[in-house]
């Protein structure tokens, strides 16, 4: 019984493994690129939202605040005196 694993050199085994790390470089880089174009997809959706949160934010800084209801009253340091002389 005959192996063929036998009849290869050790050029042949260094040939394979040179291939297989170009396969695996070809792999990373790939991956890589895959990884930058969606960061920077994301980025633009962040940007996008920080805008439109500025925007958001400068509307409501002119608006009105409402005044406190009286029933509040009764749980502040400011309420009104209805008792006089105490």
């Amino acid at each position: 019984m005959t192996t063929t694993l036998a009849a290869i050199s050790g050029h042949d085994y260094w040939t394979i493994a040179l291939v297989i790390g170009l396969v695996a470089a070809l792999i990373v880089a790939t991956l890589l690129t895959v990884l930058i174009i969606t960061v920077r997809s994301i980025e633009r959706s962040v940007d996008g939202l920080l805008d439109v949160a500025g925007g958001v934010g400068a509307n409501t800084d002119n608006t009105p605040h409402p005044q406190r209801p009286r029933r509040c009253w009764g749980k502040s340091s400011t309420k009104p005196s209805s008792r006089t002389g105490t």
